[in-house]
């Protein structure tokens, strides 16, 4: 059985990879996944352990990225 999609993957825009986009995206391709979705991290946590912001992200940076990323299929 072979896996076609992947909807959970996390970039260097989320604070737990550092794996660029497309990078992933290419590596993706390469194991014959047709469907990926990116679903960064953006947590708010309010507790004395976790500052406001855990995850931030630069949604300029990301669109732009994914944007050029898409234009390259």
């Amino acid at each position: 059985m072979s896996i076609l999609a992947d909807y959970h993957m996390h970039s260097s825009f989320s604070g737990d990879s550092e794996v660029p986009m497309e990078s992933m995206i290419c590596s993706g391709i390469a194991k014959g996944l047709k469907h990926m979705c990116f679903t960064e991290h953006l947590d708010f946590h309010v507790t004395p352990d976790f500052p406001k912001v855990r995850f931030p992200i630069d949604m300029e940076a990301y669109q732009t990225e994914s944007r050029r990323c898409k234009e390259q299929k």
